[in-house]
């Protein structure tokens, strides 16, 4: 089964041939280009790692900012720049050039990228 099959079986479980849950985690690892399961898995650290490559340090002080409004403000602005950061690693040419992408880290909520996570879980 290939990439494409399977995010189209994990759209529409319905559709004929659509049995991901039968494939073993070395199968489901081979549709995407590994050659297993634990290769897949080493590929998602390293691109962990780049997205979060030079991201700012948390800038705020978490209990002032319960009771401060500046204080919540520097801890919004400041998540705000670290989450453009990894936005902006994500889709860097770095990023795709290691043949990372953003489902394999977790971080958007597609089909495939829940059926890794229940896979890793298992």
């Amino acid at each position: 089964m290939n990439s494409l099959l399977i995010s189209l079986c994990l759209m529409f479980s319905s559709l004929p041939y659509c049995n991901v849950e039968d494939l073993n985690n070395n199968e489901f690892a081979q549709s995407f280009g590994y050659e297993s399961f634990l290769q897949m898995e080493a590929k998602e650290k390293e691109c962990v790692s780049l997205a979060l490559k030079d991201t700012p340090k948390f800038n705020c002080e978490i209990e002032k900012a319960k009771n401060s409004s500046d204080e919540l403000k520097k801890c919004r602005d400041s998540s705000k720049e670290g989450i453009k950061k990894i936005n902006d690693n994500i889709h860097s040419k770095a990023f795709k050039n290691n043949q990372c992408t953003a489902w394999l880290i977790g971080w958007d909520e597609s089909n495939i990228s829940k059926e890794y996570e229940r896979r890793k879980s298992e």
